[in-house]
């Protein structure tokens, strides 16, 4: 009886290690983008906080294969997939705008690429892209919607035509306001 409670100390801790490896590994990826250290949004001001990665996107590809085998083969190859999404308390919405710019200003100076820029009644999305060797690494997405922002990024090798199928799949929304037809880009329809 005395080994069960060093064993389950032993296994848990393991396990809670191997956790944070991954986690350093995801942010050490060429592609991933530190929105929570980029003042976004504060952990009490987030309303959607999504964190992909390993296995689980290879469970979300698996469930995804019957329905749409496209968009389960683009979740498996990824690396990690990082929602966040909320309304900034303390702040005016221009100074949440001022914040995006900010992250905007970050990207720019970290070597991604703007590929989308779109301003449009009060609504701002922009996409860039980090290439690495000649391949995309990584795809970031801020959108602002009055005072609501939203952060999205892919980490691993991608086809930019691909962002708006990973987008659409994940009923992410962060294209649903815009007067854009992105269906010749998905492979689908926009209605």
């Amino acid at each position: 009886m005395k080994w069960i409670i060093p064993a389950y100390c032993a296994v848990v801790l393991s396990l809670t290690a191997g956790a944070a490896t991954a986690q350093q590994m995801l942010e050490d990826l060429p592609g991933y983008f530190p929105d929570e250290y980029l003042d976004l949004l504060q952990p009490e001001d987030t309303s959607v906080e999504i964190n992909l990665q390993g296995a689980m996107l290879k469970m979300i590809g698996a469930f995804a294969g019957t329905e749409d085998p496209g968009f389960a083969e683009l979740v498996s190859s990824l690396d990690g997939i990082r929602v966040r999404s909320g309304e900034p308390s303390s702040a005016t919405v221009a100074e949440i705008r001022e914040r995006v710019h900010s992250a905007e200003r970050w990207l720019t100076q970290a070597g991604w690429m703007a590929m989308i820029r779109v301003r449009e009644e009060g609504d701002e999305v922009y996409v860039y892209s980090k290439e690495l060797d000649g391949l995309f690494v990584g795809f970031t997405i801020l959108a602002v919607e009055d005072s609501e922002v939203t952060t999205v990024n892919l980490i691993g090798r991608l086809d930019p035509t691909q962002l708006i199928r990973i987008a659409e799949g994940l009923d992410l929304g962060v294209f649903d306001d815009l007067d854009a037809d992105f269906s010749s880009l998905s492979g689908g329809t926009d209605d």
